[in-house]
This record gives structure tokens, sequence and C-alpha cells, in this order.
């Protein structure tokens, strides 16, 4: 829920990069979005497969990494092509974020408690971007769009950090497993 926050609301930083470091207009919004959904839809087509093959607290995790570094590189002004390649990067995470945390639920979910836990789910996925939009976009009005890239980088890798910690206590306890 943490991560989802920036997750859901990161076009306003997007957004506030496009206009403010790059000088662009709103017509120029295609750049965002195209690399994002790509790389959206390849982590979808990945996600199923990893999540067969791979330990699946890494699916939770490294997707926080990753989006932290690709807001790092905003915030360090890379060439313009980089940033769309981290984008499309990002997008692949939250890819395979969405996809791993749909399919872990789906798995471990008894059926008495779905209905309860889906609800929570959508609650958590369709509500989260309201505090986040309203978090971004006053970190950005109050500081600027690069130190806000530098907030929001380090705040997912220390999300990323924080599930590694949290995801090898599940782990003792038998509840996440392979």
């Amino acid at each position: 829920g943490l991560a989802w926050i920036v997750g859901s609301s990161i076009d306003v930083f997007l957004i506030s990069y496009l206009n403010d470091v790059l000088g662009k207009g709103t017509e120029d919004l295609y750049l965002i979005t195209t690399f994002s959904l790509g790389g959206i839809i390849i982590g979808s087509f990945l996600a199923p497969k990893l999540y067969e093959t791979m330990n699946k607290k890494i699916g939770f995790y490294v997707p926080s990494f990753l989006f932290g570094f690709v807001i790092l590189g905003y915030a360090l002004k890379l060439p313009l092509m980089i940033l769309l390649l981290l984008l499309m990067t990002g997008g692949i995470a939250q890819g395979v974020f969405l996809t791993f945390l749909n399919s872990y639920l789906q798995e471990v979910t008894s059926q008495s408690y779905y209905a309860r836990v889906a609800s929570f789910y959508t609650l958590l996925m369709k509500g989260a971007s309201l505090p986040g939009l309203f978090l971004i976009g006053l970190l950005i009005d109050t500081t600027r769009v690069i130190t806000a890239g530098y907030f929001i980088g380090f705040y997912m890798i220390a999300l990323g950090v924080f599930s590694i910690l949290m995801l090898q206590q599940v782990g003792n306890e038998g509840e996440v497993e392979d």
C-alpha cells in the first residue's frame, strides 16, 4: 500500500517533470504514456512465468527498488532517451508487481475471506492515488520537481529495504512459500 501511493500517482511527478524540466507541454504526454504502458504490458506478460519460477518475495520488493532507481534517474536529469527506457523498466516492474500481488492473493486467501480481501485490495488500488496525488503534488509545490524526484526515489528504495526485512520474517513463519 505504501508503494502503491507513489505508483498510482507518479503521473503528477512525470507531468511536472515534462513541463518544468524538459519544457514540453501536455501535447508531449505520449512520451510518458507510451513507454510506461509498454513496460506495464511487457511486465504483465513476463510476470506469470516469473511467478512460477522464482521466489515470490522477489516479485514484491525488487519492483520498489527498480521504481526508486527510475525516479532517481529523473532527479539526476539523465538524457531523455535514457529516462524513457528507465520509465519502460519502471512499467515492467509495475506490471510484475501487480501480477504477483494479484496471483499471490488469489493463491493464499481462503475462500471464506476472499471477498473481504478483494474488497480491501480494490479499495487500496483505487484509493491510494488520492493521498499519493496530494503528497506528491505538495512535495513538488513546496520543493522542486528535481527535489521531489530524490524524495520519491529514496522513499521507494527504503520501502524495498523495509519489504525485504518484513518478508524475511513472513517467510520464517512459513506464510510465504514458493
